[in-house]
């Protein structure tokens, strides 16, 4: 077997600790703006990596997992790098501080099984008494922070091959259980490639991050992509950002050529929090990415910020939206030449049938938009083959018929951890749509003048008297319906009950807005409901702001939902004590 000469992550970073030692590859900022900011460069970055390699050595054997459980901040690039340089499997995670996670990663955990915990000195009390509760067998645990100077035979990374685990990409458990992707060197490597070419990353492009390092997106896009590529990234915490919107913008106001990303609710979290006059100073023409993905792309969420920010300079143009999944390392497609982003209107009811039809004019009496749903575009594939693919028959589609995504390119995994049933169904080998190996994601969609447009998700489709609705379009809907209903606070979800399945839509409400009754929001989401997709639902269950389950990216979990409605478990969160539609069962 000849021997790999493509280069590995450790040695693409150690290429940019050699050429530009003094670098700053990682910086992490205030949040305020006069607090100094911390940074790394690509000499701390390498020396760090390699101390705690050296430490992690000790404490296991190639190819075990380690568990990173650390916050977003300097020391996440630097443990996750020394589990590269140290040729164990890192597990992205985060301290076991959130209460709202706590059995997310009691079950993570368990999965991965690893022989070492990281996490730092701030945590270290809290790691220690959630390691003490059992969740593990055999805890051992080391500080990312507290490390010895390694001696002359620790100092030389080991050098992994590319088909061998990197990390263990877990899923946001936003359509089931987490499960750990195996995601392997190459695998990385081949994505960062396919993200530089798919947002034109250049030597002076600046990253402003504040997604989340242990998902894949933020890890992929902010720690791995400016590693590799030699350019800085700067980070806020998540929680600064929630706080403190308008800090994300300030950062990015500061550089010319700024590339930087959020999902839907990163943007509409913009718009809400951050006032006409707070807007004031931020000079926004330096946006020249500003990436869109890990949720359904809203049109309406990139009008609002647009129009929000034009006066800032914010040009439409920068929007990208983008798709991808962590079985695909993160990104499967976001290439687009030049201007705003594609928006397609399509006839709902056709979409419906599977099929994708121009809107047309309404008929008289009926208003153009009750008849139509618009989708954004999400790029051209990254250098990776798409089909669109009948899930019932495993054919593949004639153009201008939805059906799943299949993908098939080097970023593909290797499949889900110690899972062979879940890895066979969902990678598969051989099939018509070409040599593959093909990944199944589970999303529904299709293929117009070589641009992705996601519809939903397979098995996110609410069957109501035969005709197919899908939950993000009835999502979107509902959360128009009434000024109460919270942007993006919509699980639609569906129901069986004696006369076959029905959908309920659960809704989070904000009771201090303008013509607020119970009685009048569910009118208007029944009656937006019955004009747009020509369908009553079962139910209409108002509950309280951040009621509804959501993965630790803030996807709502609709199965989850399902499963809390079900259980009657939503009582405490109602917005008022009234009696709701009696539970049905899953």
């Amino acid at each position: 077997m000849a021997a790999e000469t493509s280069p590995g992550p450790v040695e693409l970073l150690r290429r940019h600790v050699r050429r530009m030692p003094g670098a700053t590859v990682f910086e992490l900022a205030g949040e305020r703006a006069d607090l100094p900011p911390e940074r790394l460069t690509f000499a701390d970055l390498d020396a760090r990596a390699t101390a705690l390699a050296a430490e992690i050595r000790r404490h296991t054997t190639a190819g075990d997992r380690v568990a990173i459980l650390q916050e977003s901040g300097l020391e996440f690039p630097v443990a996750f790098f020394a589990c590269l340089y140290a040729g164990v499997v890192a597990v992205p995670l985060y301290p076991p501080d959130a209460q709202r996670t706590a059995a997310r990663l009691n079950s993570v955990v368990r999965d991965a099984d690893p022989a070492l915990v990281l996490t730092s000195a701030r945590h270290r009390r809290a790691v220690r008494d959630w390691l003490d509760g059992g969740v593990l067998r055999t805890p051992r645990l080391a500080l990312i922070d507290e490390v010895r100077t390694p001696g002359p035979a620790d100092a030389e990374p080991m050098t992994a091959r590319g088909d061998e685990p990197a990390l263990l990409q877990y899923t946001s458990g936003s359509t089931g259980d987490p499960a750990g992707v195996v995601v392997t060197h190459r695998n990385l490597v081949a994505n960062v490639g396919q993200i530089q070419r798919a947002y034109a990353v250049s030597s002076d492009s600046v990253l402003v991050n504040w997604l989340p390092l242990f998902h894949d997106m933020g890890l992929l896009t902010m720690v791995v992509l400016p590693a590799l590529s030699g350019i800085r990234s700067i980070h806020l915490t998540p929680g600064t950002f929630i706080r403190h919107p308008r800090r994300w913008l300030e950062l990015i106001s500061q550089q010319a050529d700024a590339n930087a990303m959020a999902p839907d609710f990163g943007y509409r979290h913009c718009v809400q929090r951050i006032a006409p006059p707070q807007r004031a100073g931020l000079d926004l023409r330096g946006w020249r990415i500003a990436g869109n993905g890990s949720e359904p792309v809203r049109p309406r969420t990139l009008d609002l910020f647009a129009d929000a920010f034009a006066g800032q300079g914010f040009d439409p143009a920068a929007f990208r939206p983008s798709y991808g999944l962590a079985e695909a390392t993160v990104l499967v497609s976001g290439f687009r030449a030049s201007g705003p982003p594609r928006r397609l209107p399509v006839d709902r009811a056709a979409l419906g049938r599977g099929e994708v039809r121009p809107a047309g004019p309404g008929s008289p009496g009926d208003a153009g938009a009750e008849r139509t749903t618009v989708l954004v575009g999400c790029g051209v594939p990254a250098d990776q083959e798409v089909r669109v693919v009948d899930p019932g028959t495993g054919k593949v589609c004639p153009p201008g018929r939805v059906g799943e995504l299949w993908v098939s390119g080097p970023n593909v995994t290797a499949g889900y951890f110690r899972r062979p049933e879940r890895t066979a169904d969902a990678f598969l080998t051989r099939h018509e749509a070409g040599p593959g190996p093909w990944l199944r994601t589970g999303d529904l969609g299709f293929l117009d003048q070589g641009e992705i447009f996601v519809v939903g998700r397979l098995k996110d489709l609410i069957i109501v008297d035969g005709r197919n609705h899908h939950a993000a379009d009835v999502e979107e809907t509902a959360g128009q319906a009434h000024p109460a209903v919270v942007v993006g606070g919509v699980a639609a979800i569906p129901v069986d009950t004696a006369e076959g399945e029905a959908l309920v839509v659960l809704a989070e409400v904000d009771r201090r807005a303008p013509g607020f009754t119970p009685a009048a929001v569910r009118a208007a989401v029944r009656r937006a409901l019955a004009d747009r997709h020509g369908v009553s639902p079962y139910d209409v269950v108002l509950v309280r702001r951040g009621a509804l389950p959501r993965t630790t990216s803030g996807k709502l979990q609709r199965r989850q939902s399902r499963r809390l409605y079900a259980d009657g478990a939503f009582a405490a969160d109602l917005v008022v004590a009234e009696p709701a539609a009696a539970p049905v069962g899953n």
